[in-house]
């Protein structure tokens, strides 16, 4: 971690760039006694069994000079140049070797001075020096088979030879349903071909799940979607064993056709056959579920129809005839509006018989304490003659307030609704409430802005006359009523 290394070759040179991360700068020159102490890279090369080190530091940025280290090696460069860039946060080394003196393996150590126990204290590390061989790539070119490309790899999955190339695959017949086919491939072709990362060409390095389980020692075989539609790539990778040791894998791939290997023209009649009774099948279901929910639409309505007119006659609502389970729930909702309509009658008219029916016992009841305020009665006797005076008149007003309700309803039922503006309703009925309002504060919260509305503007005009009246009784003298419209 904080250290890249990049290579590249071409025919005459090795090219190599290290780019190490250290915010910290000391730097001396690589030929200073101090080098070994401060910041400085160490370059290992190894050739066969010849091994030297260079040194690599420099005081600033610009043209740097490796020193070498230990006796002069056969095979191996005298002196290694390159550029030192300093960058604040980095430092870039940019090297060139020839690639006649190119090594078989490359070790590279840092050291930070600041940090001299990070970078594992700036020892090498010796790697191998792969590239792509031009004599292994000719012998697998000859080896491999027609239409197969084989590669092969080393043990940590470069590739070190490479050869043959697979067929292109053949154009299939014109087909009467190119779009079927397509669809069946992503359908029955695609889902089963293993999904896993696939093995493009020029690729240097190989680490693909079944790649890497060759390299451990594993033979697999896979098969991975094609480039063209319908296209499948046959991948197998087998571990190179060399005395009990892995030393590599060799892959193979070769391209086929799916569809012809996974239909033919009886599948695809039956597919047809398959997808035509499904249509038929789902058309049909389509219409019976279209019937259903037009009949429980229209006893849906009838049942909205019945709540808003106070219930429909057993003969009004539909599907009652019906003998399914839609007929015997229509039969059941019928008998409960029925019930409710019957309920909802004797509820409303339950006001105006007890209204009528306490009448007469309460006139009883007035005239008998109006005789008994003409009677001598003992002093402690009064303060109950005013309680049940007082009783007598609050039933009295209950009993009105009830009959007045009952025919209000009764008036609403039939009352004609026209056009108004309810601001302007509001408006007069609070102008009217004023004066009695008397010693209360009496606020009024009304829009300036017309506010169309379609009703009764009289019954609106005495429901607000009832709620006023409420608040008079529930209001102290010196309170407030407040009337808003919003």
């Amino acid at each position: 971690t904080g250290v890249d290394v990049q290579l590249v070759a071409d025919p005459v040179w090795l090219y190599m760039r290290i780019k190490v991360a250290d915010a910290t700068h000391t730097r001396v020159s690589a030929y200073d006694a101090a080098a070994v102490e401060s910041d400085h890279v160490l370059l290992l090369l190894t050739r066969g069994s010849r091994q030297r080190s260079y040194l690599l530091a420099s005081a600033s940025s610009g043209a740097v000079l490796a020193r070498p280290l230990g006796l002069r090696q056969h095979g191996l460069p005298d002196q290694i140049s390159g550029q030192w860039q300093d960058s604040g946060e980095t430092y870039r080394i940019e090297l060139r070797i020839p690639r006649a003196q190119a090594p078989d393996q490359l070790g590279i150590g840092v050291f930070d001075a600041d940090a001299p126990t990070r970078f594992d204290g700036g020892k090498p590390e010796l790697r191998p020096l792969l590239s792509l061989s031009p004599a292994l790539s000719n012998d697998l070119t000859q080896l491999a088979p027609s239409g197969v490309r084989a590669r092969l790899l080393s043990a940590d999955g470069w590739v070190i030879g490479e050869g043959g190339s697979m067929l292109e695959p053949r154009k299939p017949k014109p087909s009467r349903f190119p779009w079927l086919q397509r669809v069946l491939s992503d359908l029955l072709v695609v889902p089963s071909l293993d999904q896993r990362q696939r093995l493009p060409r020029n690729m240097p390095r190989l680490s693909a799940p079944d790649v890497q389980q060759a390299l451990d020692g594993q033979a697999t075989a896979n098969w991975r979607g094609g480039d063209t539609t319908g296209g499948v790539v046959l991948t197998v990778a087998v571990p190179l064993d060399v005395r009990g040791q892995n030393r590599g894998a060799l892959v193979l791939e070769q391209s086929s056709q799916a569809l012809p290997l996974l239909t033919n023209r009886a599948l695809l009649g039956l597919m047809l056959a398959s997808i035509a009774v499904l249509l038929i099948a789902g058309a049909v279901l389509f219409a019976f579920a279209t019937w259903l929910s037009v009949r429980i639409g229209r006893l849906r309505d009838a049942a909205e129809q019945a709540q808003h007119h106070e219930g429909l006659e057993l003969a009004k609502l539909p599907l009652v005839d019906d003998r399914d389970e839609l007929g015997d729930l229509a039969r059941s909702l019928s008998r409960l509006l029925e019930s409710i309509g019957t309920y909802t009658e004797y509820l409303r008219k339950l006001a105006s018989n007890l209204s009528h029916e306490l009448n007469t016992p309460l006139a009883i009841v007035r005239s008998s304490l109006e005789n008994l305020e003409h009677a001598e009665l003992p002093r402690e006797a009064v303060p109950y003659l005013a309680r049940a005076r007082d009783g007598a008149a609050r039933i009295g007003t209950i009993v009105r307030a009830m009959s007045e309700a009952s025919r209000m309803e009764r008036a609403m039922a039939s009352a004609d609704g026209e056009d108004m503006d309810l601001a302007q309703v509001v408006r007069g009925c609070a102008d009217a409430y004023r004066p009695l309002a008397g010693a209360r504060t009496l606020e009024c919260s009304i829009p300036p802005w017309p506010v169309p509305m379609y009703g009764a503007p009289e019954w609106i005009a005495q429901a607000l006359d009832k709620l006023f009246d409420n608040a008079l009784s529930f209001t102290a003298a010196d309170g407030w009523i407040r009337i808003a419209l919003e």
